[in-house]
């Protein structure tokens, strides 16, 4: 009957070591559960920030895009016009010459000389 006693108090200790551990596995399985869902929300919120600032992205993009259609126009505009003044001619004092303004500004061309002779056309000096 000791022996039956001994077993019984062998398995009962068994039992409550195995509650114990149990109890413990369960106390991690909890706090696993709560990390999991903790990082499944970061995950979450960091895919919705990823969104919202590709979307931010493709607006500025947009926004520039426009911006610089407009930009490129008004440049084109602005050699247009830049052309259509160049092509206006300032007639030589001396010689009755037609000078367009174009050969008058144009670099290497200094103290604005006239297309048939070496004179100044223009004179800026006050």
């Amino acid at each position: 009957m000791l022996n039956l006693d001994n077993k019984v108090m062998e398995l009962y200790t068994k039992r409550k070591l195995l509650e114990t551990k149990l109890n413990e596995s369960q106390l991690e399985e909890e706090k696993l559960k709560l990390a999991l869902e903790v990082s499944n929300k970061a995950v979450k919120d960091s895919k919705d920030e990823i969104v919202s600032i590709q979307k931010s992205y493709e607006q500025q993009h947009q926004v520039l895009t426009e911006h610089l259609i407009i930009l490129n126009e008004k440049i084109s505009k602005f050699e247009m016009e830049l052309t259509n003044l160049k092509s206006h001619k300032v007639k030589c004092a001396k010689c009755s010459a037609w000078n367009t303004l174009e050969w008058i500004t144009t670099e290497g061309r200094f103290g604005q000389k006239c297309c048939r002779g070496n004179h100044t056309i223009i004179n800026f000096s006050v």
